[in-house]
């Protein structure tokens, strides 16, 4: 540890000790009962100056029937409340001190395995789980899908990433992730689906387990694909419960188990996989949250470039959103929960959900009466609005709205500003190089922040507002330096 935490932790173990001297005198000099002694400490530890004074004349008074003179009884009593004016928040400070230096410590050093650990913590907030998620992304670590053969019951610090937890996937409880674990242990990793529905029989896996754990890409290391395994699983299922019947009813002699087919030698026909679309919804749809990618990808750069508001902010909003903000983002409806005013109006609460998690979008019904068909679970939409921030508690009021591709397509027409410096050369032809592989009909400027001035290269039209040219910019510009306006 830094020598100054050292330091204060001797204050905090010495503060301790303290108040267990202070229970002492208090019972022994005054005659306090073990309750009352403790009632003092906690003052004490609370710095509850009202309390301390009331106790201060049943004190004295304790201690002067004990033979203690009044003038040392009120010397001892205000040597305790002075040194609990100070030294309580003293030893809180270094005990959170103590804490943060050790997390921060992980953190920088052991990132991926700290952030697999307080994943694992908060498996059943949805909400913090997507904020770490995006966490780790910012951070360049990848956020694996399950796997059978390599997952366990929580996040797994892994050479490509974080392995997603099989104990968050829907109805996988402990003791069937624990059977799997124990399974794979003990008998080696699983080869195919059959060989895993086979294997994990009778062991608190059940149908439902088994597509949720296709759905996620926890058997993606299979030679099949998500689509083939899930148009057939329930053959495999059926195989096995024949073989089970007959074994019970003694139907098969030892010559025919051995000539019985194995399930794992059930055939399946080639199907093409599912679009990436498809995939993410099975993903979202058996853990909660998309893993190997976000339907909103497609937008980031652009939402970038837009200032757009991250919906993780509204939980984690430290002052820095205000009530009466104007706000604009791109998000996926989630959910709609319509409601009928007193004046027979109908408005909307709303869950949105980004990349980064989920906040509360409110369509009051002014606004809901027009877009009333277009706020529906799963639209992908652009909506601008003003923050409402009361007690504690942050959310969207929705001001106007429209489908996310039409908003971009709205600001194709915009300008580029890209900031950068005058004596920057290669940057400079690179940007211009990216703006000339991707036209469109957007402008481009440059401000050239050492000499403060705006340049539109006269040989260039435009540059397409899609994913790749963005992207390809901020490789180059910072993303705070890449704005789209007027």
């Amino acid at each position: 540890l830094h020598p100054m935490l050292e330091d204060i932790l001797d204050v905090t173990y010495g503060c301790i000790v303290y108040q267990e001297q202070v229970m002492q005198i208090c019972r022994k000099l005054a005659g306090y009962s073990y309750g009352r002694a403790d009632l003092v400490r906690r003052a004490m530890a609370k710095k509850k100056a009202d309390v301390m004074e009331k106790e201060r004349a049943v004190f004295i008074e304790g201690a002067v029937k004990n033979g203690v003179s009044t003038e040392i009884a009120e010397k001892i009593f205000n040597e305790m409340s002075s040194f609990a004016s100070y030294a309580f928040n003293k030893s809180h400070a270094a005990a959170y001190a103590h804490v943060s230096y050790q997390t921060a410590y992980l953190k920088c050093h052991y990132y991926k395995e700290y952030m697999a650990s307080l994943m694992t913590s908060v498996m059943d907030n949805t909400g913090k789980l997507l904020e770490y998620i995006d966490e780790c992304g910012k951070n360049k670590v990848k956020i694996l899908p399950p796997d059978i053969n390599k997952s366990g019951s929580g996040f797994i610090a892994d050479k490509d990433g974080i392995r997603f937890a099989l104990l968050a996937v829907k109805n996988m409880g402990r003791i069937a992730v624990e059977n799997i674990v124990a399974e794979r242990f003990s008998r080696g990793k699983f080869v195919s689906l059959s060989d895993f529905c086979e294997r994990m029989n009778g062991k608190d896996i059940n149908r439902k387990a088994v597509e949720n754990l296709i759905k996620c890409g926890a058997f993606d290391t299979f030679s099949l694909n998500r689509r083939q395994m899930l148009e057939n699983y329930d053959r495999i299922f059926e195989g096995l419960q024949q073989s089970v019947r007959r074994s019970i009813e003694g139907q098969i002699n030892f010559f025919e188990i051995a000539s019985e087919k194995s399930t794992n030698d059930i055939s399946v026909p080639y199907t093409e996989e599912f679009d990436i679309r498809t995939l993410l919804e099975l993903e979202k749809e058996s853990t909660g949250m998309y893993i190997s990618g976000h339907p909103l990808d497609r937008y980031k750069y652009f939402s970038a470039v837009m200032k757009h508001l991250h919906l993780g902010s509204l939980t984690e909003n430290e002052g820095d959103l205000k009530d009466g903000q104007k706000v604009g983002l791109i998000c996926i409806i989630q959910s709609v929960k319509q409601h009928k005013t007193r004046s027979g109006a109908m408005m909307a609460f709303t869950v949105g959900e980004d990349a980064t998690g989920e906040g509360e979008i409110i369509f009051f019904p002014e606004i809901y009466s027009s877009s009333i068909n277009t706020v529906k679970n799963g639209a992908v939409l652009y909506i601008g609005g003003k923050l409402s921030v009361k007690d504690g508690e942050t959310k969207i009021i929705a001001e106007n709205i429209m489908n996310a591709d039409t908003y971009i397509q709205k600001c194709s027409k915009c300008t580029v500003y890209i900031r950068c410096s005058s004596t920057d050369r290669p940057g400079i032809n690179r940007i211009l190089e990216i703006c000339g592989n991707f036209k469109g009909n957007s402008g481009i400027a440059l401000y050239f922040s050492d000499i403060k001035k705006y340049v539109r290269p006269k040989n260039l039209s435009g540059v397409e507002i899609s994913e790749k040219p963005l992207g390809a910019l901020t490789e180059i510009a910072d993303i705070s330096d890449i704005a789209l306006g007027k």
